[in-house]
């Protein structure tokens, strides 16, 4: 069954908490932040700061952006490793800041972030979130045991847990097998335990979008087409989730080899909207964001102004009125359009969303 429920995994960056700020209140929106990497010198490749310092005031980043009494979940499997147990640092603050903060156990976390999660849970008893990485197809066929082991690692039973079934990036090549497997692999789950939610994510956004300078293309929202086969047929509720606008990997840009274009993507319906200028190192910001903008105000999928503070920035961006954009900040834009949007798009009941 359909669940009206949007579950976010956005990447814990500056962009994305400056698009959840933002946010008008959303009843049914839930957030996966993961705490990012930790950034390394170009030259020698070593990390720019030690773990303990990057994720010191994480927690306040967090609480700075959501409300404080409102459960989100936190993944610290990219930034705790062996040495500083980031994840009870990031915990210890959130307590003291009063958040209600869930952790999330993967079948990429570690032995150690394993039992951080575990000593989280004894302390707070909010339960936690399951992530179950799934990488191909096949992969679907040992769902089981990977849950199962994950849970057995923390103590813990299905009625405590959210469970969240994550596909990661997969080409539309491969979509109509993944809908036959995640068809079947969810009857299994539901019949296996009563769990607190299930939550299916997936990424139809590639990490090179193949448009060229100065054009408008789109790009199929897949895990959008999957949940709408799965979970109608599926026996429990079935949330919906994906990555916000962005690919789940994390790039390592070089601006010494890269040169960025300027760029808007638009949710849609179905797609996502590309607009792609320029490069922004020859060709400027300013007038080329307002002509990016511009095209999506007058392009027909466009919500209006008065739908999200991202539609509002478009507008007046278009309109000339002082801001020049940058690629973060288009982040904040398209992402915070993009959480309006999807939440609107569940609670319709319907693939199509028409605002005037």
């Amino acid at each position: 069954m359909k669940s009206e429920k949007y579950l976010a995994l956005l990447k814990g960056k500056r962009g994305e908490f400056r698009a959840i700020k933002a946010l008008d209140p959303l009843d049914n929106l839930s957030l996966l932040i993961e705490v990012p990497p930790v950034e390394c010198d170009l030259e020698t490749g070593e990390p720019k700061k030690a773990t303990a310092d990057h994720v010191s005031g994480y927690a306040g980043k967090i609480a700075a952006a959501w409300q404080v009494d409102r459960p989100i979940y936190v993944d610290t499997d990219q930034v705790d490793d062996e040495s500083t147990g980031a994840t009870s640092l990031i915990f210890e603050e959130a307590r003291d800041l009063g958040l209600a903060v869930i952790p999330v156990a993967s079948t990429e976390s570690t032995g150690r972030q394993l039992g951080a999660v575990r000593e989280v849970l004894q302390k707070d008893s909010r339960g936690v979130c399951i992530r179950i990485h799934v990488k191909t197809p096949d992969e679907l066929l040992t769902l089981g045991d990977a849950f199962v082991n994950v849970m057995g690692a923390i103590e813990v039973e299905p009625l405590d847990c959210d469970l969240v079934v994550d596909l990661g990036h997969f080409p539309h090549g491969v979509l109509e097998i993944l809908k036959f497997a995640v068809r079947h692999q969810i009857d299994f789950i539901t019949g296996y335990g009563s769990w607190r939610s299930i939550t299916l994510v997936g990424c139809g956004m590639p990490e090179v979008i193949p448009i060229s300078s100065n054009e408008h293309g789109s790009v199929r929202r897949l895990a959008w087409d999957l949940w709408n086969d799965v979970a109608p047929v599926a026996n429990s509720d079935i949330g919906f989730a994906d990555y916000g606008i962005t690919n789940p990997e994390y790039l390592s840009f070089d601006p010494r080899k890269m040169t960025p274009a300027a760029r808007i993507i638009y949710t849609s319906s179905n797609v996502w909207r590309i607009f792609k200028g320029r490069s922004l190192k020859k060709h400027g910001r300013g007038p080329q964001y307002r002509i990016l903008c511009q095209a999506i105000v007058e392009h027909d999928d466009y919500c209006g102004a008065d739908f999200s503070w991202g539609d509002q920035y478009i507008y007046d961006c278009a309109n000339g009125d002082g801001t020049s954009g940058s690629p973060e900040m288009m982040v904040s834009v398209g992402t915070n359009h993009h959480l309006t949007f999807v939440q609107h798009q569940l609670a319709s009941s319907s693939v199509s969303l028409a605002v005037s």
